[in-house]
């Protein structure tokens, strides 16, 4: 039963509104097991987290987030697979954020991905990034390191953040991922304003 409620939790938080036939044919449950499960997960809040109809159940992020917090925070891995959207945006967070050569193995395992695939994602990169005036530059003993002006990078960083916040759970995967807080969006935001004012005064 124990196993059922993680794996449930793990459900929600990785969808949006979830109807109840889905997760009694997921988790071979009767209605009414779900219905317990739902209120097992509540009781161990002191609020209502998963908020549930006849018909369906939702979480908010903020939910998401609580749940995340308590049941797999430095207990395992809540994503097992990233699209290439996803994976995009990660690559472009983590070379921004580390400011130094990362090698394919280290980028593969931030994607959850093989190399091959971390390849053919760096090469359809660097033609889309060419035209932003970025260069991802490869070396083959130390791996790719991102390069182009302070503002132009950190632009696209802002923007990747942004956009992996506006998906399912996004919060969740930068905490996971310990890439970027998302509080420090606004203090990222700032500073780049301030490099396109030098900029611009210069």
């Amino acid at each position: 039963m124990g196993g059922d409620k993680t794996r449930i939790i793990q459900h929600l938080i990785r969808k949006d509104n979830v109807q109840i036939q889905e997760l009694m044919r997921e988790f071979q449950l009767t209605k009414l097991e779900v219905r317990k499960m739902i209120n097992k997960i509540n009781d161990s809040f002191s609020k209502n987290v998963i908020i549930s109809s006849d018909q369906a159940v939702y979480m908010t992020e903020a939910a998401k987030m609580l749940c995340y917090m308590k049941f797999f925070r430095e207990k395992g891995k809540l994503f097992s697979h990233h699209e290439f959207a996803t994976r995009y945006n990660l690559i472009i967070i983590v070379l921004a954020v580390k400011k130094k050569y990362l090698s394919l193995l280290e980028l593969a395992d931030i994607c959850l991905v093989s190399k091959n695939t971390i390849l053919n994602d760096m090469k359809l990169m660097k033609q889309d990034l060419e035209q932003k005036e970025i260069d991802v530059d490869y070396s083959r003993k130390h791996g790719y390191v991102m390069k182009g002006s302070e503002f132009a990078i950190r632009n696209l960083l802002v923007t990747a953040v942004k956009d992996v916040l506006r998906s399912l759970a996004g919060r969740i995967l930068l905490e996971e991922k310990n890439l970027v807080d998302s509080s420090n969006i606004f203090r990222l935001r700032k500073r780049l304003e301030q490099v396109e004012r030098c900029r611009k005064s210069s």
